[in-house]
């Protein structure tokens, strides 16, 4: 399953609520059959890259882009 985007208010960071919505995603990709839950986080972005190797989540690969205007 891919997330396209995992949010929450500034408010409620480091409250737990990422991690229960985080294990929500979790419980409907094992109830959908998926195999694994993905998702793109920006690279400057530390934050949550913290968060997401906390819970288990590896790194699997590196986005690129290229601005052609």
């Amino acid at each position: 399953m891919f997330v396209d985007d995992l949010v929450t208010s500034a408010q409620a960071r480091s409250r737990g609520a990422g991690t229960l919505l985080f294990n929500e995603l979790q419980k409907r990709a094992l109830h959908a059959n998926c195999d694994y839950l993905e998702l793109d986080s920006g690279v400057a972005n530390q934050r949550a890259h913290v968060f997401y190797q906390r819970l288990n989540m590896t790194i699997a690969g590196v986005h690129f882009m290229k601005n052609i205007r």
